[in-house]
């Protein structure tokens, strides 16, 4: 069985980024925990969490990105101030007023995929973009 990355991120971009989902190893469908038996937790293997494409240190690398000198000293600022949640509702509000909020948003995304490529390979699980 081969699995799309991009079926599996778009999964996962519709949930909410703690949400805890499993991999079918022979038919790829994506579950939640309590939606499989106990007898067959064998067949699936645990998907990464959306949260940890969106972390704080996704936010740092993505700050590194940026050209603009004072932009990213403000960003990074609201980083070392705010709360390490998942929302980061300041870095987000700092980003649009920049016109920045579609970069970020595409970055997320590449940066999602690229997790679950290497969660596949760990898994040896045969994938495709």
């Amino acid at each position: 069985m081969k699995v799309r990355i991009s079926d599996i991120s778009e999964f996962l971009l519709a949930h909410p980024a703690g949400s805890v989902f499993y991999l079918h190893l022979k038919d790829g469908k994506l579950l939640e925990q309590d939606s499989i038996p106990d007898d067959q937790m064998q067949n699936y293997a645990r998907l990464p969490l959306l949260a940890e494409a969106q972390s704080i240190v996704v936010c740092w690398d993505y700050i590194e990105e940026i050209d603009e000198t004072e932009i990213r000293h403000e960003l990074q600022v609201i980083l070392r101030h705010g709360d390490e949640d998942y929302e980061f509702p300041e870095f987000t509000e700092a980003l649009y007023y920049h016109g920045l909020e579609e970069d970020w948003e595409t970055y997320k995304e590449e940066r999602l995929q690229h997790i679950l490529a290497d969660w596949c390979e760990h898994n040896n699980i045969d994938y495709s973009d």
